[in-house]
C-alpha cells in the first residue's frame, strides 16, 4: 500500500486521533509532529512514533501533506509562518480541520505551491478513546482545491468517514448549524434540570426524565419520514391553554421565557402555523 508522509501541526486530541486512524490503517508514514509545547511535541512523538519532534515550523522535513490541527484562532497565523518560513514545497498538501474557517485561511501557501483543503469531522474528540472507536460513519464537511481533496477523500473515506463537499462561502453557517444540533441540545438539557429542580425533583431523577425524554425524541426524529410526525406536546396538539399556563409559570424567569417562545416560533414554522 502506497503510503503518503505527513507532518501534524497541532497534537491535541483531534489531531492526534485523526494522525492515529490514518496510522493505524496504514496509510501514512508520520515524519513529524509539532506543537505550542517541546514537551508535549515529545509526548505525542512517542505516543504517535513520529519521526522527528520539531521545535518550530523552520525545521519541518519535505513531506506529502501537512495537517493543520491547531485551535480554529491559530490557523491564519500557522499558515503566515509556514509561508515564511519556506518549508512548503509545489504539490504539497496542507490542510486544517476546523468547521469554522475555509480552506481559504490558507490561501498564502498557495503562493508557495501547495494544494489546500480542510476537512472537518462532525464528531466530539473530547474522549480520544471513543472518538476513535466509533469513527465510522463520521461525516466530514470538505472544501479546497481539487488535487487536494483528490487525495484527501479517500484517505478519509478509508478510515470510515463519510466525506461531503461545502461551499466555501457557508462554512460558517455550517458551523453555527453544527452547534445548533451538538451543542445546544446540552443547554436545553439543563435548562430542563433546573427547572425540575425547582419543582423539588432531586437530580437523579431529574437526570433520567431528561435523558428518557431526549432520547426518545431524536430517536422519533430519526425513523420520521418529516420531523412534523415526531413532534409531540401542546404546540403540535394546539393546545393553547397549556401553552399559556407554561409561559405563566416561566414569567418568574425572563430569559427562559424567552428561550421558550423562540424555540416555540420555530416549531410553528415546521407546523405551518
Amino acid at each position: 500500500m502506497n503510503q503518503h508522509s505527513l507532518t501534524l501541526i497541532g497534537a491535541g486530541k483531534t489531531g492526534k486521533s485523526i494522525a492515529k486512524l490514518l496510522l493505524g490503517n496504514q496509510l501514512i508514514s508520520l515524519t513529524g509532529i509539532l506543537n505550542r509545547r517541546h514537551k508535549s511535541t515529545q509526548c505525542a512523538q512517542e505516543e504517535l512514533g513520529a519521526l522527528h519532534a520539531y521545535h518550530d515550523l523552520n525545521e519541518i522535513k519535505p513531506c506529502d501533506i501537512i495537517m493543520i490541527a491547531v485551535d480554529d484562532s491559530s490557523i491564519a497565523q500557522v499558515a503566515h509562518a509556514l509561508s515564511q518560513a519556506g518549508v512548503v514545497n509545489a504539490g504539497t498538501i496542507v490542510f486544517h480541520l476546523s468547521g469554522t474557517y475555509s480552506s481559504d485561511v490558507l490561501a498564502p501557501l498557495q503562493a508557495e505551491g501547495a494544494l489546500i483543503a480542510s476537512v472537518h469531522p462532525l464528531r466530539s474528540f473530547a474522549d480520544p478513546d471513543k472518538a476513535i472507536a466509533h469513527f465510522s460513519g463520521t461525516y466530514c464537511a470538505t472544501d479546497g482545491d481539487n488535487a487536494a481533496l483528490s487525495v484527501l477523500i479517500p484517505l478519509f473515506t478509508q478510515i470510515g468517514a463519510t466525506p461531503f463537499t461545502i461551499d466555501p462561502a457557508d462554512k460558517g453557517r455550517y458551523h453555527a448549524a453544527s452547534v445548533f444540533a451538538a451543542n445546544f441540545p446540552i443547554a436545553l438539557y439543563h435548562i430542563a434540570q433546573k427547572l425540575y429542580a425547582e419543582c423539588g425533583i432531586n437530580a437523579k431523577t431529574s437526570h433520567h426524565i431528561s435523558h428518557s425524554l431526549m432520547q426518545g425524541v431524536v430517536t422519533n426524529a430519526k425513523d420520521a419520514l418529516d420531523l412534523k410526525s415526531a413532534l409531540t406536546g401542546p404546540l403540535a396538539r394546539g393546545d393553547t391553554q397549556v401553552i399559556d399556563k407554561h409561559l405563566a409559570a416561566l414569567d418568574a424567569t425572563p430569559e427562559l421565557r424567552s428561550i421558550y417562545v423562540a424555540l416555540s416560533e420555530q416549531l410553528k414554522e415546521l407546523l405551518d402555523l
